[in-house]
């Protein structure tokens, strides 16, 4: 992964992705926006990101997962959701989610999440 790792914040409203944007600013991160799953296939393809945020809430996480396996470039997948347990916490981290993360979240607790999965190793196999 880059020294600075891009982000691709997959997130239907523009507000929203503008104060993910702002809370990754100070910290050097490239953030590019999708609105959906469609969006983000094609960005994938085009300038692979090294984490994917995803809205949990209004996009199917079971089928994002299944997506963003198949990319050749592996990517971090950090799914955001108003409606974190521990049991749905659970169940993104076995379905494939690097992690999860209950919004509304503070800037620099994203900046952390993002950080932190940005310099872990890939220990999944990829397929090509």
């Amino acid at each position: 992964m880059s020294a600075t790792p891009n982000v691709l914040a997959v997130v239907p409203e523009p507000s929203e992705f503008a104060l993910i944007a702002a809370g990754l600013a100070t910290s050097g991160v490239r953030t590019c926006h999708a609105a959906d799953l469609l969006e983000a296939i094609l960005h994938q393809y085009g300038c692979p990101a090294d984490v994917i945020l995803c809205d949990a809430d209004r996009i199917d996480w079971g089928q994002a997962i299944e997506l963003f396996r198949q990319f050749r470039h592996p990517s971090r997948v950090i799914f955001l959701t108003r409606l974190a347990d521990e049991r749905l916490w659970l169940e993104m981290l076995d379905a494939g989610a690097d992690d999860l993360l209950e919004k509304p979240c503070r800037p620099e607790d994203l900046r952390w999440v993002v950080d932190a999965a940005s310099h872990r190793p890939y220990a999944r196999a990829v397929s090509a």
